[in-house]
């Protein structure tokens, strides 16, 4: 007989949410209930369950600007395949290892968190998240477009692995769980206020120094470029969006190394392309598969640019490739 979803789980639903597994809970049990009440929590997130699926705790406190999330339990994965804009597409995502372990990957970068190491993950592009067994983490989530325009600058450094031994990463490990503690105990307009301090707060993450902020945004870029060739209306508007800043600055950022963002874009498809043709893991997928996937628009289309790249067409290069080398 099945235990009473009370005995599995409690539920508050008002401003704030609590996801917690009573004792009775089996790994099944914990699986349905998580694969099916976190993505109302966190839209688009989709949890991958495996046999000994363990989370114990979500908490989520909101204020009018943002919420934190207190999660903990055993190993389990998560994950944000960015098809359309949804709620989780406007957030900013500051992660926070209490606990344990976890590994991150979005836009071409990963690591490792251990404790008190801090991440930024964009809500507006894909991720993964592996967390490991007994982990505990705190997640606050703030709109990226205030962040944005707040701290110019700071969206180039998602996906980055902020060690704790860092000053500017303790400054706002401390800030965010002292306030995840106390936001049960605060008024709506106290928890507003306590926000609006831990968005002042990031600014300790920005980069200091002009020509730095211009490395990062050009290495953000690229990495959004590599993450994002698949789709057909990648260009320097959708780059820029992702980092909060202009199209302007983001061309300042590839005109500093004589570049175009246009020509960037076609080159590492191209090189994604030949990466895939030159694959023996591979060559059984159509060339035109492999056109179509990185955003040409036809086989001819695609022949002419690759062609002009690697003075061969795709068909020849792939031949070419597998032929055996003396």
């Amino acid at each position: 007989m099945r235990a009473p979803l009370a005995r599995i789980l409690s539920v508050v639903v008002e401003r704030d949410v609590r996801l917690e597994a009573g004792p009775d809970a089996s790994a099944t049990q914990r699986a349905m209930t998580w694969q099916r009440e976190v993505p109302k929590v966190f839209a688009g997130l989709r949890v991958v369950a495996g046999r000994d699926f363990a989370p114990a705790v979500l908490a989520v406190a909101s204020s009018g600007i943002g919420r934190v999330a207190e999660l903990e339990g055993g190993a389990h994965r998560v994950e944000r395949r960015v098809a359309a804009r949804d709620a989780s597409s406007d957030t900013l995502n500051l992660i926070l290892q209490v606990r344990g372990d976890s590994a991150f990957r979005q836009s071409g970068r990963r690591g490792q968190l251990g404790p008190g190491d801090v991440v930024l993950i964009d809500g507006a592009q894909s991720f993964d998240l592996e967390l490991g067994d007994g982990y505990a983490q705190l997640v606050v989530q703030l709109p990226r477009a205030l962040v944005a325009r707040r701290h110019d600058g700071l969206l180039a450094r998602v996906a980055e692995h902020l060690v704790a031994e860092s000053s500017e990463t303790k400054v706002v490990f401390d800030a965010a769980r002292a306030i995840a503690g106390r936001m049960s105990s605060l008024t709506p307009s106290q928890r507003v206020a306590a926000f609006e301090g831990l968005l002042g707060v990031l600014g300790v993450l920005r980069a200091e120094r002009t020509g730095s902020v211009v490395e990062r945004r050009f290495a953000r870029a690229i990495a959004d470029i590599d993450a994002g060739l698949s789709e057909p209306g990648l260009d320097a508007t959708r780059l820029a969006s992702l980092q909060g800043i202009s199209r302007r600055r983001l061309e300042l950022a590839f005109a500093a190394r004589g570049l175009s963002v246009h020509r960037v874009i076609w080159a590492r498809r191209l090189e994604r392309a030949a990466g895939v043709l030159g694959d023996p893991a591979q060559s059984q997928r159509r060339v035109i598969d492999v056109a179509l996937e990185l955003g040409f628009s036809s086989d001819a289309h695609f022949a002419r640019s690759f062609r002009r790249k690697f003075g061969v067409s795709p068909r020849a290069y792939r031949r070419s490739s597998a032929s055996p080398r003396r």
